[in-house]
């Protein structure tokens, strides 16, 4: 085995993974950094600050995004064509990610840590961009969309249900309504759209 080049990071390394393409090398841990490594000159072309130690990296199988973990419960997707902007935070409600792996379409993204469960959370690239997703507080029961696309209808556990008009660029409210829920709550619009 020869040694290619050897880089460092200012603390312990607790993960690190390759882009698709082998372009980067992405490297964290107690340092409190995700670092990012251009794999032809080996230099730093990206430090980000993170609020707790990085314990999982996950770049994507088209290499289009970057999912990392740590402590914070949380997971965040990164999108390596904005410099590696925060598009998109997974809330995991106390599961502390230690290991995370995309499906090789990039449909999901496999989550498992200190539990004996593995969490699997469906996504599309193509959703990871900022300002273009909905976060729900609680969590979502129901989802539809009108026949015409142009209206999304979610609903959530504490019964609120939301109309959305949906664009190119935006989800904009356009109604909302509080309903009483037996556990359960089933969306379905009428073939017409009203």
């Amino acid at each position: 085995i020869t040694d290619e080049k050897s880089v460092r990071l200012d603390d312990a390394i607790l993960a690190m993974d390759w882009s698709s393409d082998g372009r980067w090398l992405y490297a964290g841990g107690e340092d409190f950094h995700l670092s990012v490594f251009e794999t032809e000159s080996w230099t730093t072309v990206n430090k980000q600050d993170r609020s707790r130690w990085v314990q999982c990296i996950a770049s994507s199988a088209s290499g289009s995004h970057v999912a990392l973990g740590g402590i914070s419960s949380e997971v965040s997707i990164l999108d390596v064509r904005q410099n590696w902007e925060t598009v998109m935070g997974i809330e995991l409600k106390g599961l502390v990610p230690l290991s995370a792996s995309w499906h090789p379409n990039d449909q999901a993204l496999a989550l498992t840590g200190q539990t004996d469960s593995v969490l699997v959370v469906e996504t599309s690239n193509a959703r990871h961009m900022r300002g273009h997703h909905l976060h729900s507080m609680s969590s979502i029961l129901s989802i539809n969309f009108s026949p015409d696309g142009k209206t999304a209808i979610i609903g959530n556990e504490v019964g609120i249900v939301t109309f959305f008009a949906v664009s190119q660029t935006t989800f904009e409210i356009t109604y909302e309504l509080v309903v009483v829920l037996n556990d359960r709550l089933s969306i379905d619009c009428s073939l017409n759209g009203h």
